[in-house]
């Protein structure tokens, strides 16, 4: 019984200390130090964080960190923003062997919370190898507020030593806009430690590959020519002599636009002496107004390259009738409205000017008033060609009344004149640019000695004249600069030693609405049009050019094909009855004749 007894006790207290060591073990706090990872070149400063996580009860730690001398050098540690909250020291021993020993201590016996203990900086020698170097975490030690120790564990980071080797896109920049189709790349490459072997530039302008590269060191100044049209992308690789490549951070979009700006949008709005005329056009350009009563003959103009245009015209009569034209023009050439018109607003009351309609002459219905209208006797017309120089209310005046192939609505030859008086000289049917129009004096340009080159460069209307500039039978393509929309190139042929007129080109016309086609090449199709019969069914039509926005009914084809069907079977229904009935009446004629004999 004694024995039994006295085992029983030994089992109980066994039990107990078992359960006392156990609540003590799972009292027990485990905490993290981590040091992060980080990059740099020799001659460089590296900082790298050391935090603390899983933890409000440390109140000290203690910790080595290992790292390879032959790298990195004047290894410090500054207080992180945890050991600043818990009002604690951190101290660091003269690192020597590779060895960093850092120690936190409480003041108060503060507990750390979780966060930033500590800043590591590292310098990275001149000399050091490119590669990774570890830095080890070694020697941890932690207790809390009464001095318990804690089970702590530490994570190492690691420091990348790279060449630093970066390449610099410098022109053009980034979304480029460029008006001219030969375009200058520059970039360059540069490395603090390594030397620069080559640098190629890439484009996608003939898919994506290289369009020039230098060999010989880190620098591109190369000129692309002949560009068309077009987005395109580029970027540059170099290579250094420690086999690394590396791009430039981000591809560059560029875009070629060698067409004039095209026009959209004029709108006018008028007070009694002044009026402000707006227009946008698809590309930044200048601004410039003609105006005037008869010819426009007044002209306003802005030099600042913009794509929403604001014109003012001031000083203007009241009560007055005014015509005008927007023209814009870039490095390519310029483009022109057709000629618009307003009427300022009156001021008096007297009758003696009025709020006439769109009326034509005399009376008392033209447009700023009765005593605006009248008869042309006081026009002058001196080289009578229906157009006058000036007077009372002659309608569009004519801009050398000395000429008389001079006039509104006369065709444009390559002369140095604006023969139809639209303000531009020399712009061919309506055509831009000396190599559209083929004439060297467009829109004011000196003539010159002739060339060979398919324009007409002394601008006396002959092309190439008096100069043996081709073989008979030779070909070369001539027509617009764009081949957007319908637009295309066509080709002249050398006869006599003399380049003929451009045959099979497609020069940019007037939209015209519902036909589906880019009738102005500037890579839109129906703009502005305000109908939807372009042959196919559009987004919200019911059926082909009707329905939905459009206007036209739509005709439901469907009735019209059951009702023929149905016609076709009934007449063939019929056609069948009508046959078996005739076949009946002759086989009971039969029978009849039969029985009677």
């Amino acid at each position: 019984m004694n024995k039994l007894m006295k085992s029983f006790c030994i089992g109980i207290l066994a039990l107990s200390v078992s359960f006392l060591l156990l609540v003590n073990s799972s009292s027990a706090q485990s905490i993290t130090l981590s040091l992060d990872s980080g990059q740099g070149k020799p001659g460089e400063t590296v900082s790298l964080s050391l935090n603390l996580s899983d933890s409000n009860s440390a109140a000290s730690f203690q910790l080595t960190i290992e790292y390879d001398a032959s790298v990195l050098e004047n290894p410090t540690a500054v207080r992180g923003s945890s050991l600043i909250l818990a009002d604690k020291n951190l101290y660091t021993n003269t690192p020597s062997d590779g060895i960093l020993k850092l120690v936190a201590v409480g003041v108060n016996n503060n507990t750390i919370p979780s966060g930033q203990v500590a800043t590591i900086n590292f310098s990275i020698k001149s000399d050091a190898p490119l590669g990774t170097t570890q830095l080890v975490l070694d020697e941890l030690v932690a207790s809390d507020a009464d001095g318990n120790s804690l089970t702590i564990t530490g994570n190492g980071g690691s420091i990348e030593v790279v060449s630093g080797l970066e390449v610099y896109l410098l022109y053009p920049p980034d979304g480029y806009i460029s008006a001219l189709k030969n375009v200058t790349f520059v970039c360059s490459a540069n490395s603090s430690i390594s030397t620069i072997m080559n640098i190629s530039l890439y484009t996608n302008i003939s898919g994506w590959t290289v369009a020039y590269t230098n060999e010989t060191g880190g620098y591109i100044n190369h000129t692309i020519n002949n560009i068309s049209n077009g987005s395109y992308i580029w970027n540059c690789y170099a290579c250094n002599n420690e086999s690394e490549c590396v791009w430039g951070n981000n591809n560059y979009t560029l875009t070629v636009d060698m067409t004039p700006p095209v026009i959209r949008n004029v709108q006018s709005t008028v007070s009694y002496n002044s009026a402000t005329i707006v227009w946008d056009t698809d590309k930044i350009s200048n601004s410039t107004v003609l105006y005037g009563t008869g010819s426009l003959n007044l002209i306003e103009s802005d030099s600042d390259l913009v794509i929403n245009h604001n014109i003012h015209l001031t000083n203007l009569e009241s009560g007055t009738f005014y015509y005008f034209k927007v023209i814009s023009c870039n490095v390519n050439g310029c483009n022109s409205s057709e000629i618009y018109n307003f009427t300022t607003e009156t001021t008096s009351t007297n009758g003696d000017t009025g709020n006439g309609g769109n009326g034509g002459d005399g009376g008392n219905g033209g447009n700023g008033g009765g005593n605006r209208g009248g008869d042309r006797q006081n026009c002058t017309d001196n080289d009578n060609d229906g157009y006058a120089k000036g007077g009372d209310w002659c309608g569009l005046l004519d801009c050398d009344d000395s000429d008389p192939n001079v006039h509104p609505g006369a065709t444009e030859v390559c002369n140095g004149k604006d023969d139809n008086c639209d303000g531009i000289i020399d712009n061919i049917k309506g055509r831009h640019g000396i190599e559209e129009t083929n004439c060297q004096c467009y829109n004011g340009n000196k003539p010159k000695q002739e060339e060979c080159n398919g324009i007409d460069d002394d601008c006396n209307g002959e092309i190439d004249d008096n100069a043996n500039c081709c073989i008979d039978g030779q070909e070369r393509e001539c027509g617009p600069s764009s081949t957007l929309g319908v637009c295309k190139r066509g080709v002249s042929i050398c006869t006599k030693g003399k380049w003929s007129e451009c045959s099979g080109a497609v020069f940019p016309g007037k939209e015209i609405c519902g036909n589906g086609k880019d009738d102005d090449c500037d890579g839109e199709t129906d703009e502005n049009c305000n109908t939807c019969s372009n042959g196919i069914q559009d987004g919200d039509e019911e059926g082909i050019d009707c329905g939905g926005s459009c206007p036209n009914p739509c005709f439901d084809w469907s009735y019209l094909i059951i009702s023929l069907i149905g016609s076709v079977i009934l007449v063939v229904v019929l056609c069948f009855y009508f046959k078996l009935r005739k076949q009946k009446e002759l086989m009971w004629e039969e029978l009849m004749k039969k029985y009677q004999r």
